[in-house]
């Protein structure tokens, strides 16, 4: 296997994993909680929800989204830290509408790894952007 072949697999999976995400977060928020594993941890604007039943409960309280993302990156990370799994660093940013309130634009970094044929987050931090002080 080349160097190369992590690095596009991961971009692959990190941009199918983006598009999922956020789509089942505008749309079907209530199904979220199957991505995350039991002792996931978000990291929402510096409030911490840690396992998948407090995220579930965290995310399903939020105002309708819509979502408009606008760039993803992704790398693999040594897969010696996931017990061989494929782990992937995933970098999104984009705009979101929170229903009632202004577009807002924000970064969320993902670290997700392979579970069979589908990802679970393993951290996901996520921070409005706001000016510098």
């Amino acid at each position: 296997m080349s160097q190369k072949d992590p690095i596009s697999t991961a971009s692959k999976a990190g941009l199918d994993f983006a598009k999922v995400f956020y789509k089942t977060l505008d749309e079907k928020r209530h199904l979220l909680g199957n991505i995350y594993q039991e002792d996931s941890q978000v990291i929402w604007n510096g409030n911490p929800y840690v396992g998948k039943e407090a995220i579930t409960k965290f995310y399903t309280s939020l105002p309708h989204s819509e979502t408009n993302l606008l760039s993803v990156d992704a790398q693999p990370i040594l897969s010696k830290f996931q017990e061989g799994r494929l782990t992937v660093l995933v970098i999104c940013a984009g705009d979101v509408r929170l229903k009632g309130l202004q577009n807002a634009g924000f970064t969320e970094n993902f670290v997700v790894t392979s579970e069979g044929s589908s990802w679970k987050v393993l951290r996901d931090t996520f921070r409005f952007h706001e000016p510098a002080p």
